[in-house]
Order: C-alpha cells, then sequence, then structure tokens
C-alpha cells in the first residue's frame, strides 16, 4: 500500500482570515468550512486545515512548489496586496526573490505568523 500526504492542520488566530489569504495568494478555490475547521484543497488533493487552537501557538514553516507561471502570478498578488516578502527566510533580503539555477524563491510570512516559502519548478531540461 502506497502512502499518500493527505491533510495538514494549520493554526491560525483567525482561521477564516489565514485561509482566505492562502488561497487569494495562491490563486487556489475560495476555502470552505468543514466541521471546525476552514479547509483549502491543493493540487493532488492535498488539503490545510485551518483551525484556531485555544492557546499560544509557535509558528510554522510551510514550503510550497509552484511552477513558473504561477510562481509570477504569486509574485504579483504579493506586491498586489504589499504582502512584505523576502528573498531568504532570516528575513534579510527585503522585497527581492532569490534565483538559482534550479529556479526561484521567495519567503512571506502568513497572517498567524507562519513563514511560507514559494519555489519555482523550472521545466525540465531536453
Amino acid at each position: 500500500m502506497a502512502v499518500v500526504f493527505d491533510r495538514t492542520v494549520v493554526l491560525a488566530w483567525n482561521k477564516q482570515h489565514s485561509a482566505q489569504f492562502f488561497s487569494r495568494i495562491f490563486g487556489l478555490a475560495p476555502p470552505r468550512q468543514v466541521g471546525a475547521a476552514v479547509e483549502v484543497t491543493l493540487a493532488g488533493g492535498v488539503s490545510l486545515e485551518f483551525v484556531e487552537p485555544p492557546g499560544e501557538f509557535t509558528p510554522a514553516f510551510y514550503g510550497f512548489s509552484v511552477g513558473t507561471d504561477d510562481f509570477d502570478a504569486i509574485v504579483a498578488r504579493v506586491r498586489e496586496e504589499l504582502v512584505p516578502f523576502w528573498a531568504d527566510s532570516q528575513h534579510c533580503t527585503p522585497q527581492q526573490v532569490a534565483s538559482s539555477g534550479a529556479g526561484r524563491v521567495l519567503y512571506l510570512d502568513d497572517p498567524a505568523g507562519h513563514l511560507l516559502a514559494v519555489v519555482s519548478r523550472l521545466p525540465p531540461r531536453r
């Protein structure tokens, strides 16, 4: 039997706000209420389930791989919404995108303080 990653819980101060931010920035379908969670579905059916914990929580890191056209669209939405972003995870290089031979990357914080990394995939060489 194959093991397939299906879902993860994303803690948020305001689950609606965080889920809406995520679906807007990434250009996904609007979030939907599923029980106590607000769910955003990624490619392949993987779900992010935004929930509000009863107390404090530690922000986490979430990495996302996207195609080059999607990356450009995400950068445009981030800039349009005036969301701060960085070329590095330490937040030392503001409002820049890092480039390497493998693609491009940007880092941003979501409304709950989670660090999001968005990495473009270059098409395979032929």
